[in-house]
């Protein structure tokens, strides 16, 4: 009889510590990974498909809110969205988001453009190739839109950054995440994707602030382990003799995900 009590509170004990845990929804198609983002009312997700250039929002219920087919500028291909929020960009109430393109020449041109959730767009912030959002010390949005590419002549990275003032907020419900990292850990995309023979590998490091970015194949194998700095925020890397497949890239707990054709 003693020995049935202490099973039985073994299992009650069991319960109450794991019973709490509960899956909520399963996203599973032939899109990317399924991200979250914040507007200043909900949690939503978004997933999205480079061949198609569809891009579906789905409501914090997981139902679906919208899709969005995308027709980039003529000479640019999809690259993928970033930086979804709300009265960020505006005070229209609308979603808003950023879409990249990438030159079907010229692999170091792009083009990055703000749509709301109609496709209308608001502004076109010209050859940029990603961006994040951040709160200043005085209490300022702000919007850092960047290039990198390589300087065959020169024979190094060139970056070029442009820093926009936004009239909105960054919508977060947690106040202790209210950080330029918390915002961009969702919205940061590689490029070229799917990728050929190279791929830039986004990332966002303080100056002095080093890290290790780790890439896994679909079985969840590593790949490669590369140490990164907060120097460029930009890791290039080959993948001509990565076998063709999904690959996810994760440094601090941070992760994404890249194809490789």
């Amino acid at each position: 009889m003693k020995t049935r009590f202490l099973i039985l509170t073994f299992c009650f004990c069991a319960y109450s510590l794991f019973g709490q845990i509960t899956l909520q929804h399963t996203f599973s198609n032939d899109y990317t990974m399924t991200n979250r983002f914040n507007t200043h009312n909900a949690t939503m997700y978004y997933n999205y498909n480079p061949t198609t250039q569809i891009i579906n929002i789905y409501n914090a219920d997981f139902s679906l809110y919208k899709t969005l087919t995308i027709s980039p500028p003529s000479g640019y291909k999809f690259v993928g969205p970033l930086l979804f929020s709300d009265n960020l960009f505006n005070t229209d109430n609308l979603l808003e988001f950023i879409m990249i393109f990438q030159s079907t020449s010229n692999t170091d041109e792009y083009e990055m453009v703000l749509y709301n959730e109609n496709l209308h767009i608001i502004m076109d912030l010209g050859n940029r190739q990603s961006a994040y959002a951040f709160t200043t010390m005085d209490n300022q949005t702000k919007l850092d839109a960047y290039l990198s590419y390589y300087d065959a002549n020169t024979q190094s990275i060139v970056s070029v950054t442009d820093i926009y003032k936004l009239p909105g907020t960054i919508p977060n419900p947690n106040p202790s995440d209210v950080n330029d990292i918390g915002f961009e850990r969702n919205f940061s995309i590689p490029y070229p994707n799917p990728a050929g023979l190279f791929i830039n590998l986004p990332y966002l490091l303080k100056e002095n602030e080093s890290s290790t970015m780790k890439i896994f194949n679909s079985l969840g194998q590593l790949v490669d382990s590369i140490e990164i700095t907060g120097t460029s925020n930009c890791l290039k890397i080959s993948v001509d003799k990565y076998p063709s497949g999904v690959y996810i890239y994760e440094y601090k707990g941070i992760s994404n995900t890249f194809i490789v054709k």
